[in-house]
């Protein structure tokens, strides 16, 4: 059995939504944000302290979300969660990476400045320019998509997933809506999904707020 270890409303809700898409058999162990407790026992499973983490059942420890993405579409290579065609799959890893590095990145730093700086002013500049950054990311990626029901084309993958997740947090739907109308509308399509609905469901409350 695969066990996922997360914080409730963080970055493994993508992944615990597409284990339940694959019909993996997964133990979720979830904690809110502020549970120093849970922290600390969590750093005997990874180092790191990083969520989502991935425990496979040989004992083999993924970090990293896009790895897990990429290692689960590998895993079942006839699902429509990754894209048939060679020119649509090579745009699915595209996207998985460069969100994973030009948006998360960005939100990482909005939300941890103290990881990067000390100085309480420069934090708050360091803010607004990783914001900046995250919304420039995602206005480019949204240039260069066709604007189908979903990122790729008229099929749910698990890129939809990812970016939906990822499209909570900064710089947050509200903006997403006005400045990326493309990336929010397969957004909203794939959290139809009735899996995807309910982790989401479970990880951010009401999806229509």
């Amino acid at each position: 059995m695969l066990t996922l270890y997360g914080c409730n409303g963080c970055g493994s809700a993508a992944i615990e939504a597409l284990l339940r898409l694959y019909g993996e058999e997964v133990a979720c162990t979830r904690w809110d944000w502020e549970d120093e407790a849970a922290w600390s026992n969590f750093a005997t499973v990874s180092a790191q302290r990083q969520v989502p983490t991935l425990v496979l059942p040989d004992g083999t420890v993924m970090t990293e979300s896009a790895a897990m993405i990429a290692w689960l579409v590998q895993r079942f290579p006839g699902s429509t969660l990754l894209p048939a065609a060679d020119s649509a799959r090579a745009l699915f890893y595209r996207w998985l990476v460069y969100m994973s590095v030009n948006i998360y990145t960005p939100i990482g730093i909005k939300d941890f400045p103290a990881r990067w700086i000390a100085d309480a002013a420069a934090q708050e500049a360091l803010q607004a320019g990783a914001i900046a950054r995250a919304q420039s990311a995602w206005q480019l990626m949204e240039a260069e998509l066709a604007g189908t029901a979903f990122l790729l084309g008229d099929t749910m993958t698990a890129l939809d997933v990812y970016a939906a997740m990822m499209s909570r947090f900064t710089p947050k739907r509200p903006w997403m809506a006005r400045h990326c109308p493309k990336i929010t509308k397969a957004a909203l399509e794939t959290e139809k999904n009735p899996v995807v609905n309910e982790v989401f469901t479970f990880h951010f409350g009401d999806l229509d707020a």
